[in-house]
């Protein structure tokens, strides 16, 4: 147990890391242009032949990430609110069905406001999959940092 909860204390290393390396290898960008690094960090570091590889794991997971939120929406929609407060004498199937619409309304919502996110220049609170931490995203730098649920007023 306790050989698990030192690993657990490499997360915030593995993703600041790669932002480390770039910041020291391409000073240049500097943080105007912070957004940028990672993709120059790839282009530097990996062969031509990996670098399509890289991305379609990146955006593998990417996916991932927006499929499982996206599925567990829909399922607290249609079990919470349409069978518990809306419908409460809907079917299985009628629930199903109300939770596929939700799904689409919340795809089509997510894909139209994000592009609005870009430069928005607020801060964006994201529960990380280990509740215990807290993804601080300011939209306007591009920056990306961890920080624990108590120092959650300090991420700036």
């Amino acid at each position: 147990m306790l050989t698990t909860g030192l690993l657990k204390l490499f997360g915030p290393l593995i993703l600041v890391l790669p932002g480390l390396i770039a910041w020291v290898m391409f000073p240049e960008l500097g943080v105007a242009q912070a957004d940028q690094a990672y993709g120059q960090l790839v282009n530097a570091v990996l062969p031509v032949g990996l670098v399509g590889f890289f991305a379609a794991a990146m955006l593998g997971a990417i996916f991932s990430s927006y499929n499982s939120a996206l599925n567990s929406t829909c399922a607290l929609f249609s079990l919470g609110v349409y069978q518990g407060m809306l419908a409460p004498q809907a079917s299985e199937r009628e629930a199903v069905v109300a939770g596929k619409l939700f799904g689409w309304l919340v795809a089509a919502f997510s894909m139209a406001a994000a592009p609005l996110l870009n430069g928005a220049g607020k801060y964006i609170w994201l529960p990380a999959a280990d509740e215990r931490y807290l993804l601080c995203a300011n939209t306007s730098r591009g920056a990306l940092r961890y920080a624990f649920a108590a120092d959650a007023v300090t991420c700036r």
